[in-house]
């Protein structure tokens, strides 16, 4: 049996906890709360969900008081947790999918902050999963850190943290809070580099950017001189050069993230913040060299998740953004084939998903590269055809389903076209569209061979065109027929690029039919136009 025990420390937690505890319920077997002195309703949320909750006065100790949880724990496995933490929906069973394997001693958690907009901040990995009664207990008065014994894992399982987008009041007072904590633990060990690291943390979400600066760069300068490894410095590269950009010194910035990237290769952050700063300063190359090693590291994280697990990442949702850099450099100084090279290589790469593809079809068409847009909206339209979803795009806008049209029937693949042409729906299209789409299907069906099915597309040209003609059909000449008559109405009304068209297949039908003499103004503007006559009869 691999029973489950979620072990929490609690005060004030009313408006956190019921969440938590409802997306963990259902796949644990007990709920541990320590309570440091809750004033309002935790005690009773908690034991509502059926947790067992001990009371212990609050001490300014966040290892004490975790060691006290753990104390209490009778399962397994231990499944630390804050109350303003969730689990996935969908990652329940994966939790005890992971316990019945037993592959690992302990398991690295994939967590996901969460702004109070409800998007999303940053990435990153804690051991939160752990076999009970094998020694492992919680160091340190704040961040604890759990001495972590046996073989390590990385397991599927996803939370929610919403802790760091509280109210301004709560913020503050969490900021002080530790501020005080980590200042007396300096003052009596001046060489904890941890704790260092973790100070410069908070200077830098309380934005005092001079004084994260100041406390990072004591620690990265204690890191080179005992030439220390552990991951935290990951965090402390991207403190200190965060801190350099928010107070515009670039050099020194770029100095910390080329640094961190030595220390590192997989910082995704420093990547891209390098992206940003050589960008800003026009240095194209070197933009361009970071921008194709984000993506690079970006593919190699999507991968393997892990890579992450050393820090706290930032800007994992940043691919696009910079994709789209590249590309729009590229597009400026006129090297079409290079951007249209890089977003091919990432699309493929990436497993071609429809969302990305819709992006970049977007994205090309804000560049003023229509044809390039039309052909990403294919892609985006055939992948979400395989996955049975239709681009956003698409939903919005049916009337794009014509130019896919157009554009399969330019490529000579015929089935999409004639696809996409069906779901460009009459109510979304203009006048000349809806012309269009019928001259086209009729052309299409005609020329493989579908004669009836494309006659219901010629009744309605002639309804669209006002053309006085033929009611019956009782040979193909009067097809041809049909055809010069609503050429001769659209050529009237003005629209000549249209009656070009029908001009064109009627002369392919019916060549005997053709009065040169009728459609001269047409004949001249096509002329001047392409330079050859149009109408060419045998």
């Amino acid at each position: 049996m691999n029973t489950i025990s979620v072990s929490m420390i609690v005060r004030d937690e009313e408006e956190n906890l019921e969440r938590c505890l409802k997306s963990i319920r259902p796949y644990v077997d007990e709920i541990i709360v320590v309570d440091t002195g809750s004033r309002d309703k935790s005690v009773e949320i908690a034991e509502r969900y059926g947790a067992r909750v001990y009371h212990h006065p609050w001490e300014n100790d966040f290892a004490l008081h975790r060691n006290q949880s753990l104390s209490y724990a009778t399962g397994d496995w231990i499944l630390k947790l804050d109350a303003d933490e969730e689990l996935f929906p969908t990652d329940g069973p994966e939790l005890r999918r992971t316990v019945a394997s037993g592959e690992a001693d302990y398991y690295y958690c994939e967590f996901h902050d969460i702004k109070s907009d409800g998007t999303e901040h940053g990435v990153f990995y804690q051991v939160r999963l752990f076999r009970n009664h094998r020694g492992m207990k919680f160091e340190r008065r704040i961040h604890e850190k759990l001495t972590l014994k046996g073989k390590e894992g990385y397991a599927r399982i996803r939370f929610r943290h919403y802790g760091y987008f509280l109210s301004p009041e709560k913020m503050e007072e969490k900021h002080n809070v530790r501020v005080k904590i980590l200042l007396e633990m300096l003052k009596r060990e001046p060489q904890d580099v941890y704790s260092l690291n973790q100070l410069a943390s908070a200077y830098s979400m309380h934005r005092d950017y001079a004084e994260a600066i100041r406390h990072g760069e004591i620690a990265l300068e204690m890191r080179r001189r005992r030439n220390l490894k552990e991951s935290f410095f990951l965090t402390t590269y991207y403190t200190v050069g965060q801190g350099y950009l928010a107070l515009g010194k670039l050099e020194e910035a770029k100095k910390t993230f080329l640094e961190a990237l030595d220390f590192y290769p997989y910082h995704l952050d420093a990547c891209y913040l390098l992206t940003l700063i050589y960008f800003e300063q026009k240095d194209l190359k070197k933009f361009e060299h970071f921008s194709k090693r984000f993506l690079e590291i970006h593919e190699a994280v999507e991968k393997n998740p892990h890579l992450l697990y050393h820090y706290y990442c930032h800007n994992l949702d940043k691919k696009k953004e910079v994709l789209f850099r590249l590309a729009g450099t590229y597009f400026s100084s006129n090297d079409e084939k290079s951007a249209a090279e890089i977003l091919q290589l990432t699309f493929e790469k990436a497993g071609r998903p429809a969302e990305l593809a819709e992006s970049i079809a977007f994205f090309c068409a804000h560049e003023k590269k229509e044809d390039l847009s039309i052909e990403w909206l294919a892609k985006a339209w055939e992948s979400g055809r395989e996955g049975g979803t239709l681009p956003q795009t698409l939903k919005e806008d049916p009337r794009l389903f014509l130019h896919l049209g157009l554009f399969y029937e330019e490529k000579k693949r015929i089935d999409e076209a004639i696809a996409c042409l069906k779901e460009a729906k009459d109510d979304s299209l203009s006048f000349e569209e809806k012309l269009q789409k019928e001259i086209t299907l009729f052309s299409i069906l005609w020329k493989k061979g579908e004669v009836e099915a494309s006659i219901s597309h010629l009744s309605s040209l002639v309804t669209l065109s006002g053309a006085k003609t033929l009611i019956l059909i009782d040979k193909l000449e009067d097809i041809g027929i049909i055809l010069y008559d609503i050429t001769e109405a659209l050529s009237v009304k003005g629209n000549r690029y249209l009656a070009l068209l029908t001009l064109k297949l009627a002369v392919e039908i019916y060549p005997q039919g053709f009065d040169r003499k009728r459609f001269v103004p047409l004949l001249e503007m096509a002329t001047r136009h392409s330079g050859t006559d149009v109408a060419k009869v045998p």
